[in-house]
């Protein structure tokens, strides 16, 4: 008699378990979505750092950061799963996401969903190179897609590498990392899906194919405007070093309506705008550009500055 109460009771206080991890889960439902089921069945990405606004230091801290990230028992992560590529293999990825995190455009880094991408992309801006290591980069495609030939020793932090074993260099690059380090004889990259996870790797010359060499220096613009007599306005910014030239918008309202009303060189840090309204508010912001094979390829916009004429 004993034993059948205790069991009663037990069974009860399962009910209730039961019920209570129902009402869970419903609630789980309800407040997620269905946009948790993007994240389900992988871990979400590991705390970022903090952004300094420098593109070329800030994306490798990012993909630092992320360092020993590891894919789910189905192959699943996070990069690849961003990337609308759920369950691939995600190295291409993984520099995707890492340039999306420190605020780089896709006008600088695009969302590569494999290592002909990257290659493509930056052939069209003439900011993709062959290192000159002695393999047969005609037979993997590579010395048609490059525009010049670079020494192993030129290869910086930031670089985007292609490369694959010196076995089969002849069917092309199967892999994209980043440069961290590099020294006399190797570079050290950052990878995504080496063995299943974010990791350090050594490379050697033999390895590269192609470098592709993004454009950092297209940063955000940090500039202020302010009134000045004649109902004009005065903007001022501060200096990037490389650029090609700067866009200013103007507009009327601070979230639409923006158009060009100028565009400057390089070298120029200042601009006054004329003919306005008084007592009227106006809104601008600027976006530097590169001339990269005859072709504009654009940085970031600026903050929207305001100015009121008076």
């Amino acid at each position: 008699m004993t034993i059948m109460k205790d069991i009663r009771h037990t069974s009860h206080h399962h009910n209730i378990i039961r019920k209570m991890c129902g009402i869970l889960l419903s609630i789980c439902v309800l407040t997620c979505g269905f946009s948790h089921n993007v994240y389900a069945g992988f871990a979400r990405n590991y705390p970022l750092p903090k952004l300094t606004g420098n593109y070329q230091k800030d994306i490798l801290a990012v993909a630092e950061s992320q360092f020993g990230y590891h894919e789910s028992r189905t192959g699943e992560t996070i990069f690849s799963a961003w990337a609308g590529q759920p369950g691939l293999p995600w190295c291409s990825e993984f520099v995707a996401w890492c340039a999306n995190k420190a605020g780089i455009p896709k006008s600088i880094i695009p969302v590569g969903t494999c290592a002909g991408d990257y290659r493509k992309f930056f052939s069209a801006q003439g900011r993709y190179c062959i290192v000159n290591n002695g393999q047969d980069h005609n037979a993997c495609g590579c010395k048609r897609a490059a525009s010049k030939t670079i020494s192993f020793s030129s290869i910086k932090p930031g670089d985007i590498l292609l490369v694959s074993s010196e076995k089969n260099f002849a069917k092309g690059p199967s892999h994209t990392c980043m440069v961290i380090s590099t020294n006399r004889n190797t570079v050290v990259t950052i990878d995504g899906n080496v063995k299943d996870r974010v990791n350090y790797c050594i490379r050697t010359a033999s390895q590269i194919h192609g470098v592709c060499r993004p454009l950092y220096h297209l940063s955000q613009v940090t500039g202020k405007v302010k009134a000045i007599s004649g109902k004009r306005a005065q903007l001022t910014w501060k200096k990037l070093s490389g650029v090609s030239g700067f866009q200013i918008y103007r507009s009327t309202h601070k979230t639409n309506g923006y158009q060009l009303v100028k565009t400057v060189r390089g070298t120029t840090t200042a601009y006054t705008d004329g003919n306005l309204r008084k007592n009227s508010y106006y809104y601008y912001k600027i976006r530097p550009y590169q001339i990269c094979n005859g072709k504009r390829v654009y940085g970031p916009f600026s903050n929207v500055m305001a100015v009121k004429i008076k």
